[in-house]
């Protein structure tokens, strides 16, 4: 087995998420250094960049940080002497993401771009990228920032493989991790059409403690959150006035089908500190495994998971395990409330 290869048993043995994200970024860029050419046309034709000088690129390459970091890593970085250009490979947008109104804001794009003002400074032209696997809204960045599907990375390397190599091992691991083609076939479209059934039959389930607790029906996040999140949930927003907070009720879809209720604050807001004071000082009536840390947002919030029962008092429990975990939460919330009207 080559060192190749072996890269890429292990890329498949990662099966995603951060990890997953870093080590396919240095496949790729491993992959293209070989290839002086060929990285200069990928340069081109997939980043859009044009220079009369070859290009260099770099996974994981460290950039003197901005403010409180004293440095950046970048998932991929292409440059020479006259161009920086920084591109966050996120396989996956939205579990470590924040929606906004206009797309979804990457924190390490931030990152990015106040790195690329640096390199701005020094009379470099500047470009920010970032590889997904759809096509998700993401919020506007400067350095001239674009979005680029892993199905156009594909469709470049394809054009390419009768001449390369190793190119055929990562088309076809491109193609089992569906990074290679996002088309729909008419079967799709019938398990599409059976899905949206299921998601109806599914919400009669939580129908009874919508209407208790006086969720809208367009509170019910269905297709995006069933896609990003594996869950089916209504979602309440509170605190709205001072940044982003939410809880809500519903199912969980990763592992074992269950009942999910949660509370959580963005750790931006303002409410957030007064919050995890009270998680971390036992001031909420919750059980131990209920109180959880985000140790990559490193955030605190409630999250409550109930196996769901399979018998014929699964409706009867589901109303009565949302009703205790959500009478927790509100009041939760209510003593939140109560003192901030005491410090006003």
């Amino acid at each position: 087995m080559n060192i190749f290869e072996r890269q890429i048993e292990k890329l498949s043995a990662l099966k995603g998420g951060k990890d997953f994200e870093e080590y396919l970024s240095s496949v790729l860029s491993d992959l293209l250094t070989k290839h002086q050419e060929l990285l200069n046309t990928f340069v081109s034709e997939v980043l859009g960049i044009e220079s009369d000088e070859d290009f260099v690129i770099s996974p994981n390459m460290c950039f003197p940080g901005v403010g409180e970091k004293s440095r950046v890593f970048a998932d991929i970085a292409v440059f020479n002497s006259k161009v920086s250009c920084v591109i966050k490979n996120r396989t996956e947008v939205g579990a470590n993401d924040t929606w906004r109104a206009g797309g979804w804001k990457i924190k390490e794009l931030d990152e990015y771009s106040a790195l690329l003002d640096n390199e701005k400074q020094k009379g470099k032209q500047t470009y920010l990228r970032i590889f997904t696997k759809y096509d998700q809204p993401i919020m506007e960045y400067n350095h001239d920032f674009r979005q680029i599907g892993w199905k156009d990375i594909y469709s470049f390397l394809r054009s390419n493989a009768d001449r390369k190599g190793d190119m055929h091992m990562f088309l076809e691991f491109l193609e089992n991790y569906k990074l290679s083609d996002i088309s729909f076939s008419t079967e799709d479209l019938e398990r599409m059409s059976k899905n949206i059934n299921l998601f109806h039959r599914l919400g009669h389930l939580l129908e009874d403690t919508r209407v208790k607790y006086g969720f809208d029906l367009d509170e019910l996040k269905n297709i995006h959150d069933y896609r990003y999140y594996q869950r089916l949930v209504y979602l309440k927003t509170i605190f709205t006035d001072l940044g982003h907070a939410d809880y809500g009720f519903g199912l969980k879809f990763q592992d074992t089908p269950s009942l999910y209720v949660w509370l959580w604050f963005d750790k931006n807001h303002p409410k957030y500190e007064e919050f995890k004071n009270m998680l971390e000082n036992h001031q909420v009536d919750f059980e131990k495994g209920e109180v959880q840390y985000d140790e990559h947002k490193k955030e605190m919030s409630i999250r409550c998971i109930s196996p769901i029962q399979n018998d014929a008092e699964m409706l009867s429990h589901a109303n009565s395990w949302y009703s205790e975990k959500l009478d927790k939460v509100l009041n939760t919330i209510s003593v939140l409330e109560e003192r901030s009207s005491a410090t006003a």
